[in-house]
Parts: structure tokens; C-alpha cells; sequence
């Protein structure tokens, strides 16, 4: 079959279009990626070359599995595009795992395994935005838990309080656990 091409390895969220090749009687196709996050992913797949270019196989492995991460977040949202909190706390949670890691393999002394864990999980980090610290954290809450209406189910109070809290705050600045912990000592005090 001299008119077709086979395609081969075709990333998740590749778009097809047609191309004519000059010169020739068959249709190609170029594949560009659709587009998830202007920010961060944009700088992940820059320094992912960089990294490629420079044969810098450690920086580069670690890269595209965050990016495949990255890829199948999007996939399960389908309909939407990622935000730049979403692919930062997907990052994260790869952050947290090698740094979960590091620590089991400090416990079962590999120190060796440990030590890559840790360096993996501090290029991680260097893609992240930094976290709000809990002063800033119980400074936002006491004003939502001053303007919140506490006559209502503690519960559904909280949830509200919970949900101006990320209204305000960029997701990707600040973990969810410690907020829902800060604002149930808050809320109790």
C-alpha cells in the first residue's frame, strides 16, 4: 500500500490534521498536542527538551512521568482543561510520593535509594509555587470564620467556610489537609 502510512506511537491528547506532503501522492498527518496548561506544563515539556538535548537521562525520566501524570489528569477531566492548580497539585502529589518513599527507604536502610528519592522529589519542588505558611493561612480563616453564620449545621458551616477559603486562595499555594485542620482548631477555639 504505497498511499498510506501506518501511524505509530501517538501521544493521549494529540490532535490530527491533515497535511499535504509536497512532491507526493499520499495525505500525512502532523500531530500537535492539545494545549493543557499555558503555565507549567509549557515549563515542564520546555525543561523535559532541555533535559533531552543535554542527555540528562535522571532529570528527563523524571519529567515525563510527571507529564504522564499530567496527561492522565487531563483525561479524566475530559471536557475541561487542567488549571495550573490542578497540574501543581499533581506535581505535588509526586513530590509527596517521592518523599514517602525516602523515608521508607531510610527506614530499611537504603540510604542510597533514599538520597535519589530526595533529589527527585527537590526537582519537583522547584516546579512548584510556594506554600502559604500557617500564619497566612489562620489569618484568611479567622476572617471567613468572623463573616461566617454559625447558627447554621457546624458541618455545613465549615464546608462554606472551607469553600470561600479556596475562593480566595489559589489551590496550588496551600494544601488542603492543613486548611481543614487549621480551620477545625480555629473553628473550635
Amino acid at each position: 500500500m504505497r498511499g498510506l502510512r501506518t501511524l505509530r506511537a501517538v501521544t493521549r491528547f494529540s490532535v490530527a490534521r491533515p497535511q499535504t506532503v509536497a512532491n507526493s501522492t499520499h495525505i500525512g498527518f502532523r500531530f500537535y498536542s492539545a494545549e493543557i496548561n499555558g503555565d507549567l506544563t509549557a515549563r515542564l515539556q520546555a525543561d523535559l527538551k532541555t533535559a533531552l538535548k543535554a542527555r540528562d537521562s535522571a532529570k528527563s525520566t523524571i519529567i515525563r512521568s510527571v507529564l504522564a501524570e499530567v496527561y492522565n489528569a487531563q483525561k479524566q477531566v475530559a471536557p475541561k482543561t487542567l488549571t495550573s492548580s490542578d497540574v501543581a497539585a499533581v506535581v505535588r502529589k509526586a513530590e509527596q510520593r517521592r518523599l514517602d518513599s525516602a523515608k521508607q527507604f531510610e527506614e530499611a536502610s537504603r540510604s542510597d535509594l533514599a538520597e535519589k528519592e530526595k533529589e527527585e522529589a527537590a526537582l519537583l519542588a522547584s516546579y512548584l509555587p510556594p506554600v502559604l505558611n500557617t500564619e497566612q493561612i489562620d489569618t484568611i480563616l479567622r476572617k471567613i470564620i468572623a463573616s461566617a453564620d454559625r447558627s447554621q449545621n457546624p458541618k455545613k458551616a465549615k464546608g462554606l467556610a472551607l469553600k470561600a477559603f479556596l475562593g480566595e486562595v489559589d489551590k496550588s499555594t496551600v494544601q488542603t489537609d492543613v486548611v481543614k485542620q487549621r480551620l477545625e482548631e480555629l473553628w473550635s477555639a
